[in-house]
């Protein structure tokens, strides 16, 4: 099995790479594919954003066109009205993001529950894996900016 770089966020909030001793520290689970499914910007459709120098998207999903792309498409709700359409949105954007743990068979299957509120929302994440376990991970979106915590 390949292992990721393991990153974590600082008490601030902040993701960085974890280090043991001299080496990189290595990821036994989704710690570090999760936030980088999400917080990796993928580029937005026409339809989410008009103008095409405001789509955003990470470069290298440019490079290997014709590739599953990485990232999510949640950043497009970050100014977003809270209302069921965002709500619905950002949910559909999530599992995107997620979708080739299943396709790749590392986990059974994945729910995502959009919690919101009037100046924040919640998104809870159940990784089902092979073995049955469930693996859960809460995402908080704060006005425009993000924070991530992972639950054990």
């Amino acid at each position: 099995m390949k292992q990721d770089v393991l990153i974590r966020a600082s008490r601030e909030l902040v993701y960085d790479l974890q280090l043991d001793g001299a080496d990189f520290a290595s990821a036994g689970g989704f710690e570090t594919a999760i936030p980088v499914s999400l917080f990796t910007d993928a580029r937005a459709a026409a339809s989410q954003v008009a103008d095409p120098r405001s789509r955003r998207g990470w470069i290298g999903n440019v490079l290997q066109e014709g590739f599953r792309q990485l990232g999510s498409t949640a950043w497009v709700y970050e100014q977003s009205r809270m209302d069921q359409r965002t709500v619905n949105g950002l949910r559909e954007a999530v599992y995107g993001a997620l979708a080739w743990m299943v396709e790749d068979r590392a986990v059974q299957s994945i729910d995502v529950k959009v919690v919101p509120t009037q100046h924040h929302v919640t998104i809870e994440i159940a990784m089902h894996n092979q073995d049955g376990s469930v693996t859960g991970f809460n995402a908080l979106w704060r006005s425009t900016s993000v924070a991530a915590i992972p639950v054990a």
